[in-house]
């Protein structure tokens, strides 16, 4: 079975990215598409106790292990369900079966281009697919960029990079 990592970060670009994907892939039998994304890390000490018990039961599921011991907002939880529903729809329009479309995200622990990496070996995916922003070269240079470094740093993995025009960024 092929397996891919889409890494979406809330953009319309990272809609993009799906489209595409969609409709590269929905001729493959057996495939299966991880929606990945990356949730900014807060302080237990700006949330409220409901928050810190809800986001602890999620510490304690099994599949939340790689979460244990961090903290994000309700909001940036329900904006990335929000953009994971959304691009279920799109993949599902485009055909592909919606019981072979997973979710999955991490907590900003790390790089992302790490965190990307990390969960693509997490989740056995063989091809990991990321948007390219179109930072420009100084941008690139001095910021990084995750795209760059997920090449870079991938070993076993095939990446995608879909380029997105600057404008819509």
């Amino acid at each position: 079975m092929e397996s891919f990592l889409v890494a979406m970060d809330g953009t319309t670009s990272s809609m993009k990215v799906v489209n595409y994907v969609g409709r590269i892939v929905k001729e493959i039998k057996n495939v299966r598409i991880h929606l990945f994304h990356v949730l900014p890390i807060v302080s237990p000490n700006f949330l409220t106790e409901e928050e810190v018990r809800r986001i602890e039961e999620i510490h304690e599921q099994e599949e939340g292990e790689h979460l244990s011991g961090f903290f994000w907002t309700r909001e940036s939880e329900d904006k990335m369900r929000h953009m994971f529903d959304e691009a279920i729809k799109v993949l599902v329009k485009l055909g592909i079966a919606p019981e072979n479309v997973y979710t999955t995200f991490a907590v900003e622990s790390d790089s992302i281009a790490n965190l990307i990496l990390q969960h693509a070996k997490r989740l056995k995916c063989s091809t990991i697919v990321v948007g390219r922003r179109g930072l420009g070269r100084v941008k690139e240079i001095l910021l990084g960029s995750t795209s760059s470094t997920v090449v870079r740093s991938a070993r076993g993995h095939t990446v995608w990079v879909v380029d997105t025009p600057p404008e819509d960024n």
